[in-house]
């Protein structure tokens, strides 16, 4: 991985990784099959590329095994990557998701 400089938070998914920088930029890298890297493509990113549908709005993030999820500093849930489950939280059960969409619900 290039260097990133400071970081404040890290999450590690099944086979992907995301970075939130401490301006509120999300920053993915790695197997994006299920577009859970949330770029907008699919293929595996060997370096960090940013997910930019969420501007520098980032709060937290989480990566679960083929999808992730990110709440923005207004509450509100952003999700993407597989959603054969529901995982997405957006009441449809499509099946990949490369950009992040945002969930029924907000966060307080």
């Amino acid at each position: 991985v290039i260097a990133m400089g400071v970081v404040a938070e890290v999450s590690a998914g099944g086979y992907h990784t995301c970075a939130r920088k401490p301006g509120g930029s999300l920053w993915c890298w790695g197997y994006n099959g299920d577009g859970q890297v949330g770029d907008g493509t699919l293929g595996t990113k060997k370096s960090p590329v940013q997910v930019t549908a969420m501007g520098t709005a980032v709060a937290e993030v989480s990566a679960g095994l083929s999808h992730t999820c990110a709440r923005t500093t207004d509450g509100t849930l952003w999700c993407w990557g597989t959603n054969s489950d529901g995982q997405l939280g957006t009441g449809v059960t499509t099946m990949k998701q490369q950009s992040p969409v945002t969930a029924l619900f907000s966060c307080p």
